[in-house]
C-alpha cells in the first residue's frame, strides 16, 4: 500500500507548476534532473561492485528528502 502512495506522491509533485515545485520541496524544478544525473553517478560509483537494489527510485529518495529537509 505503502508503493502505490509513493508512486502517487511522486506524480503529484511532478505535475506541479514551477513555482508549487520550489515551494513544496525548496528545489528549482529545472534543477531537479541536474540533482538526479548527480545522485544517479554517485549510486553508480558506490554501487559498482555490487550491494542490494534500490526500493525506492532516485526521484522518490530525492522528493522524500527534500521534502523532509524543508520542513
Amino acid at each position: 500500500m505503502l508503493y502505490y502512495s509513493y508512486e502517487n506522491y511522486l506524480r503529484k509533485t511532478m505535475q506541479l507548476t514551477p513555482e508549487n515545485f520550489k515551494l513544496f520541496i525548496s528545489v528549482k524544478k529545472d534543477t531537479f534532473p541536474t540533482k538526479i544525473s548527480c545522485l544517479d553517478t554517485t549510486y553508480k560509483s558506490k554501487h559498482c561492485k555490487g550491494g542490494g537494489t534500490k526500493t525506492l527510485s532516485l526521484e522518490k529518495q530525492l522528493i522524500l528528502n527534500l521534502h523532509y529537509l524543508c520542513y
